[in-house]
């Protein structure tokens, strides 16, 4: 009688081990998704960050963007806004006069100015294909300027010409230390084959503190880093 009593409590004992190691089992997985999905969440934020505008490749028309206004009258992402404030001031406590010369340019902005510069051209006589190629080698067309992403800055020194600024103590300064706020000299010397265009001092581009250290320390451009580490972002 105690032996056929005893069946029952085993059996019962075993069920419930066994639905507790269900639940555990559950929860588990359901930690791993979550956790998978939060990295995947971030890594697709950062590959946002990591957006290629150049002559091949538009800027998206789909990006939902917010936009913030700094002090000194321009917009930018929010999510860079705040770290280019703090590179201004690190700038201007190592003894510089950094100023924003451009940031944030609407696509509308951006349209017209490319059609100023093609109606002058083809005032000077040019044809219609003749002034939009050659207009396109001083304005960027609509659609594929990094300004339009919000992520761009261009910090000039006010105190000296376009020329100038290449030489530039200040210049030189950022391109060293940008990285720390997230910036990356989007055009540097010598870089024109991987980024198809000519170096630009004073063109800055957010792509995220880590992208900004690793493609600062390999001596990387944007491009380059994109192909290197994430190629699936030109396919």
């Amino acid at each position: 009688m105690n032996e056929t009593k005893k069946k029952p409590l085993k059996n019962r004992r075993g069920l419930l081990a066994l639905v507790i190691g269900l639940v555990l089992i559950a929860a588990l997985i359901l930690l791993f998704l979550g956790l998978r999905a939060s990295r995947w969440a971030a890594r697709g934020k950062n590959l946002e960050l990591l957006t290629l505008v150049n002559a091949e490749h538009p800027a998206p028309d789909d990006r939902q963007q917010e936009y913030e206004l700094m002090d000194e009258g321009w917009m930018l992402d929010v999510r860079c806004a705040g770290e280019l404030q703090l590179l201004l001031d690190d700038c201007r406590r190592a003894g510089f006069s950094p100023e924003i010369r451009e940031a944030l340019v609407t696509r509308a902005l951006q349209s017209e100015r490319f059609e100023a510069r093609r109606s002058e051209l083809l005032a000077e006589g040019l044809s219609e294909e003749a002034a939009d190629a050659e207009a396109a080698k001083t304005v960027q067309r609509p659609g594929y300027s990094e300004h339009e992403l919000g992520l761009a800055v261009d910090l000039i020194d006010p105190a000296l010409p376009d020329g100038e600024q290449g030489a530039s103590a200040m210049q030189a300064w950022l391109a060293e230390n940008a990285w720390r706020r997230g910036f990356i000299l989007r055009y540097p010397e010598g870089k024109r084959e991987a980024t198809g265009a000519d170096y630009v001092p004073w063109h800055y581009r957010y792509v995220g503190q880590e992208a900004a250290q690793q493609i600062w320390e390999l001596g990387l451009t944007l491009d380059e880093y994109i192909d290197l580490f994430y190629p699936e972002q030109t396919d």
